[in-house]
Order: C-alpha cells, then sequence, then structure tokens
C-alpha cells in the first residue's frame, strides 16, 4: 500500500460499502427477521426510494470521530483525546445518536459521564454504567473509520478502535469495535471472508463471549456449510434479544454478521439480502458487513444498482453545520489523507478555503445533478476525471441546468430523525470557479448560478468561454443550490460536453437579519419529539424562535454558521440590550468547546478561550452601558465594543462562527456581520 490514489480508492470503495449497508438497511431497522421475510423476501435492491437519505448515526461516528487523528499520532492519542472530539463533533442532545436516556442509551449514558467530568475509559465502562449499557451495539458500529486508518496494519485499527470504543463502551462492546476495525485492515489482502473472520480472531481478548461467538458460529458454518436456513434459525433461537440485557445487544447482531459473512459466498449482493433478511438493527449489521466486504471485493465487484441512488451525496448531523453537507468520494478522500499521515505516506496537499470537486473516481458525481424534462433528455456519468454530459436529444432554444444542493431544507431530504440542521456551503462573497471541456465544439453558452432560499436564480453571464466565474452577492440566504445554466440554439443529439473542475473559494461576505430568516419544520427525531429549526443555521443547543419579526435565541442556547474553512477577519453583532445578558461572539468555533469568542457578561467583556472544556478569560473592559454591539477586525487587531476600539492580540484558523447565550433568559438577535478570507 504505497500511493496515495490506491489507498483513496480502497477507502472510497469500503465507505460506498457502508453507506449502502445503512441505507438498505434503515427501512428495516428493528424488524424481527421473521417480520422482513414475510414482507420483503427476497431482498435484492434498496427497500425505499429515499430520494435524499438524511442523516443516520452509523454514517456521523466514522466520519466525525476519525477527525481525532487530525492531532495526533497512533502511539499518543488516549481514549480521553478521543472523548473530548466526540463532546466537540456531538450536538447538545441533538441528532447524531439515539439520546435515549441516561441507563438506557449507552451513547447518551456516556455522553452524561463525560459532561460531568467523568473522564475516558470510566465514562463507558461497564463499572459505571452496568454491564446491559455497555455491552449494547455501538462499540463496533462506528468503527469502520479505525480500519481505513490502519490500512493494512491490523494492529493499528486494534489499538485505535479499543481505545474509541472504550469512550462509550465496555467488555464485549469493546470487542465488537476491535472486530470491525481489524475485518476492514485485513481485508486489504484477504480475500476470503471465513480466513478474514478466523484471522481477526487472533487480535481479541480470547476469553471474551464475543470470540466464544466468533467460535461456535464458525464451528456451526463448518458443520453445515451449505444450510444457512439452519443457521439462520440456530441464531433466531439461541441468540435472540430476548437472551441477552439491554435494548440492542451486540451479540444477537454480531451473529447476524458472522452468518451473512460466512454464507454469503464472498460476493457483495449474496452477503447483504441475507444479512437483510435476518432483521435485528439492519442498517448497523449491513453497514458495518458492507463496509468490509466492499474493502475485500473492490468497488469493481460492488452493483451500480446500489451506488447510483446515492449519487455520492451524504447528509450528517453533527455540531458543525457547514459540515453536515459532503459527499461520499470527499469524506473517502478525508479518511485517505489521514491514513497517509499517521502512515508517512505523501498525499495531496489541500489549500485552506478552497474546495474543488474531484471527479477522478467511479460515480464520485460529487453529488451534481441534471435537470431533464420531455424537451432535453441528458444524462451525467463519470469517466476520465470528468464529469461528462450526454446529451441524448436536446431541442433548440432550451435552457437547463447542472446542479449541486448548497444547503437541504426539510422538504428536501428523506426521514430526518437524527436531525441534521445545516448552514450554506456556499454564501455572499465566494468565488465558484468551472472548467469545462467541449471536443465537439457545441453551440452552447453557459453561466454559473445560484439559487437564493426564495427560490430565484442569480448567475453570471452567459458565455461559451471553457473557464467560468461568478462571485454571488445577493442576500437572498440561505444558497439552496449552484451549478451551471446551459442554453442552445440548435438542435443537439447525441453529443456531449464535461465538466472538468468545480472549484470554491470561500471568502464570504454578507450580513444576516436574523428577523428574516424561516423557521423550519423537521418532523419528528427518532425519540417523537418535534424539532425545528431556523435556515442557515445549526442549532447546536436549545432553541431559537422568530416571533412578530424577533428572532429570539433561548437561554442556554447555541448556534453556528459559515465555514468551516474561513477564517473570520471582520464580525459582528448586534443584539437588544438587556439585564444581566451573557453572550459569547465565537469568532473562531471548531466545536462545542473548542472555541474562541469574545464573551459579554453583564457590562464586562472577555476574550475567552474553550479548549476541551479548559477555560480562559482575559477581561479586556468593563463597560460604564449595557452593552449591545461587538465588532471584530482582525486586520486592525482589534474589538469594538459599542463603538469604541480595543486593540488585542488575535489569531485565526479557518473555522466556522457562532453565538451562544448564556444568559438566564432569551436575548433578541438583530443581525450579524460575516467576512471571511
Amino acid at each position: 500500500m504505497t500511493t496515495f490514489k490506491e489507498i483513496y480508492k480502497r477507502i472510497y470503495a469500503a465507505w460506498l460499502g457502508k453507506n449502502i449497508g445503512i441505507r438498505l438497511g434503515a427501512p428495516i431497522e428493528s424488524w424481527s427477521g421473521p417480520e422482513v421475510r414475510k414482507c420483503y423476501q427476497p431482498i435484492t435492491d434498496y427497500l425505499t426510494d429515499y430520494s435524499q437519505f438524511a442523516a443516520d448515526d452509523d454514517a456521523n461516528g466514522p466520519l466525525f470521530f476519525a477527525d481525532v487523528m487530525k492531532y495526533h499520532s497512533v502511539d499518543d492519542v488516549t481514549a480521553q483525546d478521543m472523548a473530548n472530539n466526540l463532546l466537540n463533533v456531538v450536538p447538545y442532545e441533538k441528532g447524531f445518536f439515539w439520546w435515549g436516556g441516561k441507563g438506557i442509551s449507552t451513547e447518551h449514558t456516556a455522553w452524561l459521564n463525560l459532561i460531568n467530568h467523568i473522564d475516558a475509559p470510566l465514562s463507558g465502562s461497564s463499572k459505571q454504567n452496568s454491564r446491559a449499557v455497555s455491552e449494547q451495539i455501538g462499540g463496533q458500529i462506528f468503527s469502520d473509520c479505525w480500519g481505513y486508518l490502519a490500512l493494512d496494519k491490523p494492529e493499528i485499527a486494534v489499538s485505535l478502535a479499543k481505545k474509541m470504543s472504550s469512550v462509550t463502551h465496555d467488555l464485549d462492546g469493546i470487542e465488537g469495535g476491535k472486530f470491525v476495525a481489524v475485518c476492514i485492515s485485513l481485508a486489504w489482502h484477504i480475500q476470503d471472508a471465513r480466513e478474514l473472520i478466523t484471522t481477526a480472531l487472533k487480535y481479541l481478548n480470547q476469553n471474551s463471549n464475543y470470540t466464544k461467538l466468533i467460535r461456535e458460529m464458525l464451528d456451526f458454518y463448518l458443520q453445515y456449510p451449505n444450510e444457512p436456513e439452519k443457521c439462520l434459525a440456530y441464531i433466531e433461537d439461541r441468540h435472540s434479544y430476548d437472551n441477552y440485557e439491554g435494548l440492542c445487544h451486540i451479540l444477537p447482531n454480531t451473529a447476524i454478521m458472522l452468518y451473512g459473512m460466512l454464507y454469503g459466498n464472498n460476493e457483495f449482493d449474496r452477503t447483504m439480502q441475507l444479512i437483510a433478511e435476518a432483521g435485528r438493527d439492519t442498517d448497523c449489521n449491513l453497514g458495518n458487513v458492507g463496509s468490509i466486504l466492499a474493502m475485500m471485493v473492490g468497488l469493481e465487484n460492488i452493483d451500480e444498482k446500489w451506488i447510483k441512488p446515492m449519487n455520492d451525496t451524504l447528509l450528517c448531523s453533527s455540531s458543525i453545520g457547514s459540515k453536515n453537507i459532503t459527499t461520499i468520494s470527499k469524506s473517502a478522500y478525508h479518511f485517505a489523507t489521514l491514513a497517509c499521515k499517521l502512515h508517512g505516506i505523501s498525499y495531496p496537499s489541500e489549500t485552506i478555503g478552497k474546495h474543488t470537486t474531484d471527479f477522478s473516481l467511479p460515480y464520485a458525481t460529487n453529488g451534481f445533478k441534471i435537470e431533464t424534462n420531455r424537451y432535453h433528455a441528458c444524462n451525467l456519468r463519470v469517466q476520465q476525471n470528468q464529469l461528462k454530459v450526454c446529451l441524448d436529444d436536446i431541442l433548440p432554444n432550451q435552457e437547463f441546468k447542472i446542479y449541486k444542493h448548497c444547503y437541504y431544507r426539510p422538504q428536501d431530504v428523506y426521514d430526518c430523525r437524527y436531525e441534521p440542521e445545516f448552514s450554506a456551503i456556499i454564501e455572499p462573497g465566494d468565488i465558484i470557479r468551472c472548467s469545462l471541456d467541449n471536443p465537439e465544439s457545441l453551440p452552447i453558452d453557459t453561466a454559473i448560478y445560484v439559487k437564493g432560499y426564495s427560490g430565484k436564480i442569480y448567475h453570471g453571464e452567459f458565455t461559451q468561454d471553457l473557464n467560468l466565474e461568478y462571485q454571488p452577492n445577493t442576500n437572498d440566504i440561505p444558497y439552496l443550490e449552484y451549478g451551471l445554466l446551459i442554453q442552445n440554439q440548435n438542435r443537439i443529439q447525441r453529443n456531449y460536453f464535461a465538466v472538468n473542475t468545480f472549484e470554491v473559494i470561500k471568502q464570504p461576505s454578507y450580513v444576516i437579519d436574523f428577523s428574516s430568516l424561516s423557521v423550519e419544520d423537521w418532523g419528528y427525531d427518532i425519540g417523537l419529539k418535534q424539532h425545528y429549526g431556523i435556515s442557515g443555521l445549526r442549532l447546536n443547543r436549545g432553541n431559537a424562535t422568530i416571533q412578530q419579526n424577533q428572532f429570539l435565541l433561548d437561554a442556554q442556547s447555541e448556534l453556528n454558521f459559515s465555514g468551516p474553512d474561513v477564517s473570520v477577519h471582520h464580525m459582528s453583532l448586534l443584539w437588544i440590550p438587556q439585564n444581566n445578558i451573557h453572550i459569547h461572539m465565537c469568532y473562531q468555533w471548531n466545536g462545542c468547546y473548542d472555541y474562541k469568542s469574545i464573551e459579554v457578561e453583564n457590562q464586562s467583556v472577555y476574550l475567552t478561550i474553550n479548549l476541551n472544556r479548559n477555560i480562559t478569560r482575559k477581561l479586556i473592559t468593563c463597560m460604564n452601558e449595557e452593552v449591545k454591539m461587538l465588532a471584530l477586525n482582525y486586520d486592525q487587531q482589534a474589538v469594538y465594543i459599542n463603538g469604541q476600539k480595543f486593540e488585542l492580540n488575535l489569531t485565526l484558523v479557518p473555522s466556522s462562527v457562532a453565538i451562544l447565550n448564556e444568559t438566564k433568559t432569551a436575548i433578541q438577535l438583530i443581525s450579524c456581520r460575516i467576512e471571511g478570507k
């Protein structure tokens, strides 16, 4: 494993497999095997047309937990480092996990421990939480990333998975995390599922119930290698949920994973069918095994029926709204760079503030779609490092678009149980560039455009140039989509042009009028609680409302927007003054417990840094009046308080921005100005 390109492609395949499994299993999650088979057998394709699949805990965990390795090596990273990262990326009892309550939901219980300074690994221990809680399924469903980052070094996969799993789990919960990560690592070279399982055993606690279950399943398979129905009946009898404590124990689900891997004939489709039809925690089981199998068999052995419906799009529900819109290929690229960093392998440098599409992998559309109707039939294909626009038949004087969502509303997303909320990834002031290839010299005019929240289209000049640039400045925010408008004067049949790259240079410059934003109804979360959001904002904690043209941020509430790859050089915040106010204007916000802010507490103003809940405050001034306005000017190295200038020593790194209300009552926000570079 020597080149970035090879690593990127293999991780991309595995991550696709993970998300295929999640999407396939989601509609039947928690169904019993007999219930699934009664309704759906045989399962040979997706059960639900999700259109745009929303956030899921199974994808959130691997994607965001891996971020800890940006700052650590394999040897120096600790369980508490991983716990600190978890606290930063997980919203406050919103989305990401199932927040089922202390002593019921494993992740919720561990999170409460961490919040109350019960550090890892005690936070996830059976001593602290009980065996029933600590051995639930989460230890393994979030562990795929450690297999990706370990590459073909299973000992590294074991080390990382053990540390992360111990933050929230214990005993067999940890063994499950190790097993999944090791299997993925071994799958770089081992091409047989039974050999993979047998080899993975060597890296587990030999006295654990998890290991005993693996041996039991291997023995059963050797005795009945051609009788999957007998094996499934055995599992449903001997390893039903009724035989284990808790709501979703790891072992019954592991038995199903092993069953699929052993009887699936090393075939992706067959393995996924067996596991889906077995029921129980289907999205988790299918996601883990999909990840393992895809790493083992490679992208070329996964049918495109599984890949194309996802359109290379991934939505998440982390604490940072602008990170919740990504793609499968981009996140695989992120995993690959982390893996190369850990192993000392060279990888492409990423330019901060610059977002460039990568069409080098099959099906990596980067989330772009094409508009079609009865007068223009066309398709998108990823070929030869390009997004190929195949024009089957375009009648004269038609206008159509190639587009990508840069923000999602509730009506754009299917199933919002895990409370996704987003910040737009394109903002006023950003520069959008596009490079085209028109080898057939088709008579087309193109322009870059954005769609405002009102639905109105804003675009640059139409041109036949192959290199386009547009800088939107309308305040019709958040922008919903961006892409290309295409006009043709003559009929075009059976021909094509191609997009080489889309590039976004982040330098936002705009003002948010909070009262002009919209309340968005996201429906019921996984706990059947009604969930509302505000357009363009990620309510990371608490709530906000808009009443009678007044934007009210509730007590003990937090919101964030913009970024995450923006250095904010100018930021200002205006609100209605009130007694006993306590508010933070976070000009650098990297997560719930990693931020720099200008903090106002009554009439005192501080420069505040929160790093992993270690808070330092430096007094800037005590005002003799109520504070109602803050402004930061990085170029001047100054902050303005009610218009009065105070010089500071400021440092910036690319991030989001946020507003925190620690007042005991709601506060009325008026406006916020952002200028970034």
